[in-house]
C-alpha cells in the first residue's frame, strides 16, 4: 500500500462527509478498523470493495481503479529497483 492511494482514499471519505464507521456500516464490514487500515496504508482495499466504495463516495470505480493501478505500478517499481 502507499500513502498517496491511502490519502486519497481518506479524501474521498472526507469529501463525501463519512465517518470510517458509517463506511463499514454500509459496506457490511465489521468495524471501521477496516477502513481505517485502508488509509494507514496499511492495507489495499479488496478489490470487489471498490465499486461499493465508490458508490459510498459518489465516485465512478474508474476513479478508484486509476489511483490503484498508479499505486501498484509505483509499488512494483520498488520491488525491482527502478
Amino acid at each position: 500500500m502507499t500513502k498517496q492511494f491511502a490519502e486519497f482514499m481518506r479524501k474521498l471519505r472526507a469529501a463525501a462527509g463519512l465517518s470510517q464507521t458509517q463506511v463499514a456500516k454500509d459496506l457490511r464490514l465489521r468495524s471501521g478498523q477496516f477502513i481505517s487500515n485502508w488509509e494507514r496504508a496499511e492495507a489495499f482495499p479488496p478489490l470487489p470493495m471498490f465499486r461499493p466504495l465508490a458508490n459510498a463516495y459518489g465516485v465512478d470505480v474508474e476513479v478508484i481503479f486509476s489511483e490503484y493501478r498508479k499505486a501498484t505500478e509505483k509499488l512494483e517499481r520498488r520491488r525491482i529497483g527502478i
